[in-house]
């Protein structure tokens, strides 16, 4: 039978051991706000009267950072609550701007028009106007200038979380270790 010693080591997670611990619903709130201050610019360039794609780009880049600037990490867990929090604001944002054209365009006409009423029943009133196409391609659009702006990000995040700053009471650097590096480069 091994005689191997048991220490509370034996029972961390790596991230627990050799790095700060990442805060999910911290997280998500940073996540939120960087969300939301990417929906605002992309409204805000779609009220300007332009398609609002390189807002998604701002949008993916704010809500990785707000998710990690908060949690205090990024992991597989936060990429994912990052991309459905994306995917779910782009599309809200979309609608919002699409309200606002339909608004305009039957105030500029003379209807009285309500923008709440148009938000609920945006999807029957761009039917009715067959403009499926234009929305689709709008909403196309913005998600993959998200994603352009989303891998990126994300990528540098897992090289700089792969990366790992040697540590002088890291396992990894023992004195083993220390002496396999050694016989290799006499090798060389």
């Amino acid at each position: 039978m091994d005689n191997e010693m048991i220490t509370s080591e034996s029972y961390m997670d790596e991230s627990e051991l050799y790095g700060e611990m990442e805060n999910v619903p911290a997280g998500i709130i940073g996540a939120f706000i960087g969300a939301l201050l990417g929906a605002i610019v992309i409204i805000a360039i779609g009220r300007a009267g332009f398609v609002a794609s390189i807002g998604g780009f701002v949008l993916a880049a704010a809500t990785i950072k707000g998710y990690k600037l908060l949690s205090k990490k990024l992991s597989k867990k936060g990429i994912i609550i990052c991309v459905v929090l994306m995917i779910i604001t782009v599309f809200c944002a979309e609608a919002v701007n699409w309200s606002w054209i339909i608004y305009d365009d039957l105030i500029a006409e003379g209807y009285d028009a309500s923008f709440t009423a148009i938000m609920f029943n945006l999807f029957a009133l761009i039917g009715s106007a067959d403009l499926w196409g234009e929305f689709a391609k709008d909403l196309l659009l913005v998600y993959a200038f998200t994603v352009w702006g989303a891998f990126p990000t994300i990528k540098r995040n897992y090289k700089e979380r792969n990366v790992k700053k040697p540590d002088k009471n890291d396992y990894r650097n023992s004195e083993s270790n220390i002496a396999k590096n050694a016989a290799l480069l006499k090798e060389e």
